[in-house]
């Protein structure tokens, strides 16, 4: 509750004195943020991240790679049943640039992959859930450290 107090000095803070004459008295208007309100925005994916950014490099190696060992034990096919897979070059690419920039974490990934530019521009939007992105390091630990090795040293 606002004391009368307070309600005399927030009117007075928000009031406008025009001239001498005290009857020209105005209220300031003012543009509050709104918070609690849902929002439509277009977004060009392919401006989140400048052309030279890092990222967009990591995204070409991973395409220049021979990943058909990681899409001959994808169980998810055309006509059947269930959910599509992620594409390993995805997962590879988040997991280099992720590990580019000292990140480790499948959790701290999957949060930035809502948030960060170059997560966004990588995976097109998707948030890839932390436990997808733990499965595929750990089903593929060794192939993914010789290709992770192999990649940074380029």
């Amino acid at each position: 509750m606002v004391s009368e107090e307070q309600q005399h000095s927030s009117d007075e803070n928000n009031a406008f004195r025009g001239g001498s004459d005290s009857s020209q008295i105005k209220e300031v208007r003012l543009v509050q943020p709104d918070r609690r309100q849902l929002s439509w925005t277009m977004l060009d994916v392919e401006r989140l991240v400048d052309e030279d950014h890092p990222v967009r490099a990591i995204w070409d190696l991973a395409g220049r790679l021979d990943l058909s060992f990681f899409s001959a034990a994808i169980g998810s096919l055309e006509g059947a049943a269930g959910r599509p897979a992620y594409d390993p070059r995805l997962l590879i690419s988040l997991w280099i640039y992720a590990c580019s920039r000292g990140i480790g974490s499948a959790r701290e990934v999957e949060r930035r992959c809502e948030h960060d530019p170059a997560f966004r521009w990588l995976t097109g939007l998707l948030v890839i859930n932390h436990h997808t992105l733990s499965i595929f390091a750990w089903r593929t630990a060794m192939l993914w450290t010789h290709c992770s090795r192999k990649c940074l040293a380029c």
